[in-house]
């Protein structure tokens, strides 16, 4: 299925109407279950739901490592994720977390201390260096290789690629948490180390986004689009290496943190 289709629209330009045919973007929805257990619901655009729900379970914590996960099958658009005996997974303070965000009364940074993962995750410690022309030669190739961004205008797309090797995987959605999420969800399919790769996005840099990152321990994290005051406290606090504003000539460093960044000049 692809995830877009052609539609009849008329077109206005220098105050003509035509009409004209447009490719526009197909959202889908699914549910994501654990053991069974209804977890989520999302709108996306259709195609790697395996990996968003993977990528999405590891993101927000609901599991440790790949490792907890003995099997995951999707099937009219619900997608089951089976955890090995003995996995840890923390549903409970997941849903807890949702609820209290989605209905919450607090202020911003009130949330952000409930996406703080609640003392579970960990500072990211691996340092690497990262030259200036490994951030322009990725961001390179996300640009080039969003099909759908490139017919359709709606999605955002997500890269990560693996600081030792160069390999990468990509995606795109309707969403830039999806985006994420389905990127993760390739990376680990590729057996992908997270803690020595590099993940680059289109969307905003906010905490919600940033904690993705923190959770999966990838030290660096970069957009075309700016960083939030939450999403920069954030990556502060858990030594995540901030890079917003990405653009021909330059970019805007929010937070040094394990990755260091390296330039000619």
């Amino acid at each position: 299925m692809k995830p877009y289709r052609p539609l009849d629209t008329l077109k206005v330009e220098d105050s003509e109407v035509k009409n004209e045919e447009d490719l526009v973007a197909i959202e889908s929805v699914f549910e994501l279950r654990i053991n069974g257990e209804f977890l989520a619901s999302f709108i996306c655009t259709p195609g790697f739901e395996r990996e968003l729900s993977v990528g999405h379970l590891l993101s927000t914590g609901v599991i440790n490592s790949p490792r907890d996960i003995r099997g995951a099958k999707y099937s009219k658009h619900r997608c089951n994720i089976e955890t090995r005996n003995g996995a840890s997974i923390h549903l409970d303070r997941y849903l807890s977390r949702v609820c209290r965000v989605m209905n919450t009364k607090q202020s911003a940074f009130d949330v952000l201390e409930l996406l703080q993962l609640e003392g579970k995750a960990t500072s990211i410690s691996q340092a690497v260096d990262v030259h200036e022309s490994k951030i322009i030669e990725h961001s390179e190739i996300l640009l080039k290789n969003q099909e759908i961004r490139s017919r359709t205008g709606a999605t955002h797309g997500a890269l990560v690629a693996s600081l030792l090797s160069g390999r990468h995987v990509l995606a795109e959605d309707l969403g830039r948490h999806n985006a994420m999420d389905k990127v993760l969800g390739l990376a680990v399919a590729k057996n992908m180390n997270l803690n020595t790769s590099l993940a680059i996005l289109s969307g905003r840099l906010t905490a919600d986004v940033v904690s993705k990152c923190v959770w999966t321990g990838i030290p660096l994290l970069i957009s075309f689009a700016v960083a939030t005051d939450a999403g920069i406290k954030l990556a502060r606090k858990w030594n995540l290496t901030l890079v917003g504003a990405l653009h021909e000539n330059g970019m805007r460093i929010y937070n040094t943190g394990a990755a260091r960044l390296l330039f000619d000049k």
